[in-house]
């Protein structure tokens, strides 16, 4: 007797319900996403260059990160994304063993560590939809080792970890809820470099500023 006299309100309630629950389930969902992203870093300016006193001799890079964006409910189209990056560079090898002649080079690799957080704010809602980026960087870079053999003898450079913080800025486009492509242009400011010049039981320090900017171009796969 009791269930068939609530029967229908109680159904009707559970109806209300899950008509509030779900939207706002959905927007809760909708709101964070997380994506993976990889792809090529092309060194430009002084630390692309082979001359001066600031060539950092970086050659094609590659990146690898992951985006935690949030969207801005209060202005369409925004989010704030956060982002950890790690990216790589090689080094122009023949140009220093034209310089060290009569003895052989093994150059390593620039390496960074990078957190960014800024904004994004895309335009249009049919795919594919263009977004503008900013975002300032946070993290760590390393000069590339290196090691030179001759006459019997090895002599070492060992760099060490050092600050940066620089700025990325570009465009993309996202195709479908999953794919996206983004181009940008990335600079570290001020950049310290400081290494150890090893040659048996003698160390000397140097250190110095080398500058760091690339373009990155990347595809990004969204996972949640």
């Amino acid at each position: 007797m009791c269930i068939s006299r609530f029967s229908l309100p109680a159904r009707a309630a559970a109806a209300a319900l899950l008509l509030v629950a779900t939207p706002l389930g959905l927007s809760a969902q909708a709101r964070w996403s997380v994506s993976v992203h990889g792809g090529m870093a092309f060194p430009t300016g002084d630390f692309a260059d082979d001359e001066g006193a600031e060539a950092g001799l970086a050659t094609l890079g590659f990146s690898l990160g992951s985006d935690l964006a949030m969207r801005i409910d209060a202005v369409p189209g925004l989010s704030w994304v956060s982002t950890v990056q790690g990216v790589t560079f090689g080094v122009d090898e023949d140009f220093i063993g034209d310089l060290a002649t009569g003895v052989e080079v093994d150059v390593g690799r620039y390496w960074g560590i990078l957190a960014k957080t800024g904004l994004r704010y895309g335009i249009g809602e049919a795919s594919p939809r263009f977004h503008f980026a900013g975002q300032v960087v946070a993290g760590t870079v390393k000069a590339p080792n290196a090691t030179f053999s001759g006459m019997g003898q090895t002599a070492e450079l060992v760099s060490s970890w050092m600050p940066a913080k620089g700025y990325s800025l570009g465009v993309g486009s996202e195709i479908g809820d999953r794919l996206t492509i983004d181009l940008r242009y990335e600079g570290l400011i001020n950049t310290e470099i400081e290494a150890e010049f090893r040659d048996g039981g003698t160390t000397e320090t140097f250190q110095g500023e080398q500058p760091m900017a690339w373009v990155r171009v990347a595809v990004g796969i969204r996972v949640r």
